[in-house]
């Protein structure tokens, strides 16, 4: 099979939403656009600076106070409009019918400082991985049937604010390079550091049993946040799409040093991503180790996607040359890409050159060029384009014709609106947020394109728009 993989663009103009402003519809304009100035203000000299616009000054003002708006329970998705999605709900164990949405979470970050509800991590390193549990919480607190209630029905009864209340720490992994020596001219471990690492990835093993013990579904769902999130936006974000799904499975966050202040923050977030890689290798290796665990699902989105790939890559490489099976190694079922900030050329190297695309039982990757952000993230590193800004017209007719036959690989064109930012869109809009979680329900990666209400616009592509998952919208058939 030949993939080629060239000239795509995402430099084109983003669409909008008609109608009447909404004040949170500004306050989403203003964040985006504080987001462009700071990419901006980065490659401009000073002088330069002192004379921006002040219709962009005033935008950023604006946001000041829209970004910092509290986070609210996720929108309904389309698909449990009208109630049905009840019977999602009704499945779930009664040990886990809470309010309360209790999640693992693992993370370099370091403590900024300890508080009355646990540790707060901040956006700086740590050589340790430490991993434990966070609650998330909703304002005004419901009982189970009430937010079953609402979680099925557009509008709510009620607004639900979303707070961390509960912070603990379990386990640490230490550094290998604290417990490296040198002995006869070479850097290596010395047993007692051995037998640390055994007790600890043992300890792990306990606490994933214990969460698995009470869920028929003997998943792993790990989230991986992008540019510019808290701690608390990946646990949010973790805490949401383990609830819509029904509860299945354990869901974990993993949450690496973001989120640094600043106009050199997307910077420093870059080469955190680039530093939290072996960690994360590292959890993933320990992970598919444990008996128990059968199958492990990956949703990456935005920086993000980088993380999850390059570590894949890795571990691909590891065990291809022990001669075995990595999807059957590594246990990935799922890996979905959602708005990849990675290089659309570097995607074609690790996934096809090197046959990445065959690790995970089914990749999915939802991409728009209507996102602001990948748009601007391309044009501030000069590259040819990125994943995550694609439009149909990237994909010439030969490489649509060989992706058709790739079941396993599907892209996903976005051409959604409204709900949040342009870049947060499969887990804000109600129609793509249904389809991930319909994606990560079967989740058995069998021709499952064709059992979801995607459009198959093009060969080898699918589609969606605001309307899928609404009553009458039907699955498509598979495509020409």
């Amino acid at each position: 099979m030949r993939i080629d993989l060239r000239g795509a663009s995402v430099f084109r103009g983003a669409g909008g939403t008609r109608g009447t402003p909404t004040p949170r519809a500004v306050r989403i304009v203003a964040c985006e656009a504080l987001f462009a100035y700071r990419a901006w203000s980065m490659v401009i000299n000073a002088r330069r600076a002192a004379h921006v616009n002040l219709a962009i000054v005033a935008l950023i003002l604006v946001s000041l106070a829209g970004c910092q708006e509290r986070r609210t329970l996720a929108t309904t998705p389309n698909i449990y409009l009208d109630g049905r999605g009840k019977d999602v709900f009704d499945a779930v164990p009664e040990s886990l019918r809470t309010s309360d949405i209790e999640i693992l979470y693992v993370t370099d970050r370091s403590i900024e400082k300890e508080t009355k509800i646990g540790p707060k991590y901040g956006y700086k390193r740590d050589r340790d991985m430490t991993y434990g549990t966070a609650t998330v919480s909703l304002t005004p607190q419901p009982t189970w049937e009430q937010l079953v209630k609402d979680s099925t029905a557009s509008p709510r009864s009620q607004r639900y604010e979303l707070d961390t209340t509960s912070i603990k720490e379990i386990g640490t992994f230490r550094s290998p390079l604290d417990r490296m020596e040198v002995k006869d001219n070479k850097i290596v471990l010395p047993p007692s550091a051995l037998q640390q690492m055994r007790n600890e990835r043992e300890h792990l093993r306990a606490v994933l049993e214990k969460r698995l013990a009470k869920t028929p579904r003997k998943d792993v769902f790990i989230y991986v946040h992008g540019f510019a999130n808290t701690f608390d936006d990946a646990v949010f974000r973790s805490a949401e799409m383990w609830h819509f799904t029904g509860r299945i499975g354990v869901p974990i966050a993993y949450t690496w040093p973001a989120g640094s202040p600043g106009i050199f923050g997307y910077f420093h977030d870059r080469e955190s991503g680039e530093y939290t890689v072996s960690h994360f290798k590292q959890f993933l290796r320990y992970v598919k180790d444990i008996p128990s665990v059968e199958r492990i699902h990956i949703i990456a989105h935005s920086r993000g996607t980088d993380v999850v790939t390059t570590a894949l890559r890795e571990l691909n490489i590891m065990v291809v040359a022990k001669g075995e099976d990595p999807q059957k190694v590594l246990k990935i079922q799922t890996l979905v890409l959602a708005s990849p900030d990675m290089d659309y050329e570097v995607f074609g190297q690790r996934f096809f050159a090197e046959n990445l695309v065959m690790v995970p039982a089914q990749t999915v990757i939802y991409f728009s060029p209507n996102d602001k952000a990948i748009w601007f993230a391309n044009w501030l590193f000069s590259g040819k384009s990125r994943v995550g800004g694609l439009s149909f017209s990237d994909f010439p007719q030969n490489l649509r014709k060989e992706l058709s036959q790739l079941d396993r690989l599907q892209f996903v064109s976005c051409k959604v609106s409204g709900h949040s930012t342009s870049h947060d869109y499969e887990f804000a809009n109600p129609a793509v947020f249904s389809d991930l979680i319909t994606l990560l329900q079967k989740g058995d990666g069998k021709q499952l394109a064709y059992q979801r209400p995607l459009e198959a616009a093009l060969p080898g592509l699918w589609g969606i728009q605001n309307d899928y998952g609404l009553p009458e919208k039907k699955p498509s058939g598979q495509s020409n």
